[in-house]
């Protein structure tokens, strides 16, 4: 793994959902990064990460049905 997939992901002082997937993405966009290759998801179950309405988990099934499955799974 290299050092650049270690870095820590900031957001803004918002947490929904929405607002930390965005920030994910842009890391994901600016290190040249593809969700294709995402293999697993750790996250700490806050409602951001998982919440019924806004959590990260639930904007992340905007993605393609692949890349939801699999981030569904990492996840779960």
């Amino acid at each position: 793994m290299s050092p650049q997939t270690m870095q820590t992901v900031h957001s803004s002082l918002y947490t929904h959902g929405a607002y930390v997937f965005q920030a994910v993405s842009q890391f994901f966009e600016v290190n040249g990064l593809m969700w294709e290759k995402l293999v697993g998801v750790c996250t700490d179950g806050a409602p951001a990460m998982l919440g019924s309405r806004s959590g990260f988990a639930l904007v992340a099934k905007t993605l393609p049905d692949d890349l939801r499955e699999d981030l569904n799974f990492a996840v779960e």
